[in-house]
Formats: C-alpha cells, sequence, structure tokens
C-alpha cells in the first residue's frame, strides 16, 4: 500500500480523520517516510490496523514524542497504540510494552507499507 491509498483508506474508514500537507522542517523524519509527512501530515488520524486503534502523530508533535519515548536514535516513534509507541526501527515497524521487566518489544511488520496494508 501506498502512503496515498492509506491517506484514502483512512478517511474512507473514518471521514474525521484529517491530513495536510506541510511545509515544516524533515530533518528528524526517517528518509522512508518523509513524503508521507510532506504531503500528508496527519493532522487527526486514528485508525483501525489489526483490530487496534493507532493513533498517528502530526510533525509538530514527532520530536516531543521521541523525547517522551527516550529511545535511541535507530527508534522513531510515529503512532500510539493504546499508550504504546509505535515506532520504525532498521525500516521495520515495531512496538511494544513497558512493564516490570522493562521494555518487551515486538515486530509488526517488515516495512511501514506491509503495516499500513494492515489497515483494516
Amino acid at each position: 500500500m501506498t502512503f496515498k491509498d492509506f491517506v484514502k483508506k483512512s478517511i474512507e474508514q473514518d471521514e474525521r480523520n484529517i491530513f495536510e500537507p506541510s511545509d515544516d522542517t524533515l530533518e528528524i523524519i526517517p528518509e522512508i517516510m518523509k513524503d508521507f509527512y510532506k504531503y500528508s501530515n496527519p493532522i487527526d488520524v486514528e485508525v483501525t490496523i489489526n483490530d487496534a486503534s493507532v493513533h498517528f502523530f502530526p510533525i509538530n508533535e514527532l520530536e516531543g514524542l521521541q523525547e517522551e519515548y527516550k529511545f535511541d536514535k535507530e527508534k522513531f516513534v510515529f503512532a500510539s497504540c493504546n499508550g504504546d509507541p509505535v515506532y520504525l526501527e532498521n525500516n521495520k515497524v515495531c512496538s511494544g510494552v513497558f512493564g516490570s521487566k522493562g521494555f518487551i518489544p515486538e515486530i509488526l511488520a517488515d516495512d511501514i507499507f506491509s503495516y499500513l496494508d494492515k489497515l483494516n
């Protein structure tokens, strides 16, 4: 699925989802996602992926989000699912939970496009 397809399906899933082009700085955004944020910045977007509600964050919240989760630079948080981060690491989409044994990561998809393809 392309980012353009994702935007279309997201709006079909819930017409309240809002995307807008952006001319904000894209320095912290991984190359693979720069076009998405440039042409379809998720202003207010929540979708169902794999029967879970996933909230996508807009550009103006991404820097604070990285600081909040305090991950290393290889992890880029772009969404959350029930308060747990959804992030890119080595181009794989991952998530995880914080528990008594620390952070327990999980790979959700081999790449961002495969992850978006799971949109219900």
